[in-house]
């Protein structure tokens, strides 16, 4: 076996492998960025929706307190959930 036979078998071995890794690398990339992406928007929603919860709780109790104050003899004794 002459040294241009094994260059003619390690050339498209070499070629495929240059190929894959040219290829494979940004689609890697890319598909990390998108899972990224996703979990950056479902922590998002999580932390509206928990928020959404709280305003909605607080303007329950609120209501409740209006309504206390047009009687005069209530005291108003509420804690409003400020945690966020």
């Amino acid at each position: 076996m002459s040294p241009s036979d094994t260059l003619l078998e390690f050339l498209p071995e070499f070629l495929a492998t240059i190929i894959g890794v040219a290829l494979g690398i940004p689609i890697a990339l890319w598909i990390d960025r998108k899972i990224r992406v996703k979990h950056q928007r479902e922590e998002a929603i999580s932390v509206l929706s928990a928020l959404k919860d709280e305003i909605a709780h607080n303007i329950g109790l609120l209501k409740q307190i209006q309504q206390e104050l047009s009687e005069p003899s209530n005291v108003i004794f509420y804690t409003l959930d400020l945690s966020a």
